[in-house]
C-alpha cells in the first residue's frame, strides 16, 4: 500500500521528532560522551532516513525495514530522558549515561549474543526514573538500588528489570521486589518503600516490530494483556511483600502504524499493579504517589 505523498504533516512531524533527537544528542556531547562512534548515531540515520524517503517507500517497505522500528523505539525513549534529565549531572547518571551508549543497533543482534549488551538495561532505568522525575520527586543514584524516588513524605526505592522470556517474568518481579526492600536506610524519617519496574516490551513484541494497526482503539488490547494477564497474576504471587513494597509498575513500548491516518511513533504504556496490605502504610504510600504519577500525565 502507497504512502500519500502530499501528506505534509506527517513529514513535519517526522521532522520535529528528529530535530528533538539531536537536541538530545548534543546534549549527551556536552557532558563529554563520543556520540558519533554510538549506537546512538546509527539511529539518527535510520531515522533521517526514514524521513526523506516518506512517500516514496510503501508501507510495507518501512515495516520490514527492522532499523526504522528500532530508530522509533530508541529515538523517543532518548528525547524523554533527556527532556526530564537535563538538569542531572553527575557521576552516577554520567555512569548509567556511557553505558546507554554501548551495545548493537538492532533488538534481535542483542537477542542472539550469548550475553547480551546491558545498554538497553541502563536505558530503563533512566527513562523510568525520568517518569518519576515528571512526577515532582527528586531522584538519588547513589544508592544500591537502580534510583531512589524521594519528596517530603515518601522514599522508593526502583528496581528496574527487562525479562527476555516468559518463563522469566516472576523471577524478574520477585528478585526486584527483594531487591527493593533491603535499600531500605535506618535513619531515614521518610515512609520507605520498594517498586519493582518491569519492562515487558519484549514480552508484548519479541521481534521489535512495526505494529500496523487500523484503529486505534486496538491499542487497547495491548492494556488488556497487563489487565487480563499480567495483573491477576501479580497481585496472585506478590502480594506477599506489601508490607515493605507497593506495587509493580508494567510499562512497555511499541512502535506503531496507524495506516487510515498515516500515523507512525512510539505507544507507550506505564501501568501500576498494587501489592500493598490493605490500611497499612504501603496503602497509604501508593496512594500518594499514584495521585502524583497521575497528575503528571501529559506534562
Amino acid at each position: 500500500m502507497p504512502i500519500n505523498k502530499k501528506s505534509k504533516i506527517k513529514q513535519e512531524r517526522l521532522d520535529a521528532t528528529l530535530e528533538k533527537y539531536r537536541e538530545a544528542l548534543g546534549w549527551l556531547e556536552k557532558k563529554g560522551f563520543n556520540i558519533k562512534n554510538s549506537r546512538l548515531a546509527k539511529y539518527d540515520k535510520s531515522y533521517k532516513k526514514l524521513l526523506d524517503n516518506w512517500g516514496k517507500e510503501t508501507f510495507k517497505e518501512i515495516i520490514e525495514n527492522k532499523s526504522y522500528s528500532s530508530s522509533v523505539y530508541e529515538v523517543y525513549e532518548v528525547i524523554q530522558i533527556h527532556q526530564r534529565l537535563i538538569e542531572f549531572d553527575n557521576k552516577e547518571v554520567n555512569e548509567s549515561i556511557k553505558k546507554l551508549l554501548s551495545g548493537v543497533e538492532l533488538y534481535e543482534e542483542d537477542d542472539l549474543k550469548i550475553k547480551p549488551s546491558s545498554a538497553r538495561d541502563f536505558s530503563f532505568e533512566l527513562y523510568m526514573a525520568s517518569y518519576f522525575k515528571r512526577a515532582g520527586y527528586s531522584l538519588s543514584f547513589n544508592t544500591v538500588a537502580d534510583f531512589n524516588a524521594y519528596d517530603k513524605k515518601d522514599s522508593f526505592f526502583v528496581e528496574c528489570k527487562r525479562p527476555a522470556k516468559e518463563e522469566t517474568f516472576g523471577k524478574n518481579i520477585e528478585k526486584a521486589l527483594k531487591q527493593s526492600a533491603k535499600r531500605f536506610l535506618s535513619d531515614s524519617k521518610r515512609c520507605q518503600k520498594g517498586i519493582a519496574a518491569i519492562d515487558i516490551s519484549h514480552l508484548l513484541n519479541p521481534n521489535h516490530e512495526f505494529q500496523v494497526i487500523e484503529s486505534l482503539n486496538e491499542t487497547s488490547d495491548y492494556l488488556s494483556v497487563a489487565d487480563e494477564i499480567y495483573s491477576p497474576m501479580i497481585k496472585e504471587h506478590f502480594d506477599k511483600y506489601g508490607e515493605n513494597c507497593v506495587a509493580v509498575i508494567l510499562n512497555w513500548r511499541l512502535p506503531m502504524l496507524h495506516i487510515p491516518n498515516q500515523q507512525l511513533g512510539l505507544y507507550n504504556k506505564v501501568f501500576s499493579v498494587p501489592i500493598f496490605n490493605s490500611n497499612s502504610t504501603s496503602e497509604e504510600a501508593f496512594k500518594r504517589m499514584s495521585q502524583k504519577l497521575t497528575n503528571s500525565v501529559g506534562i
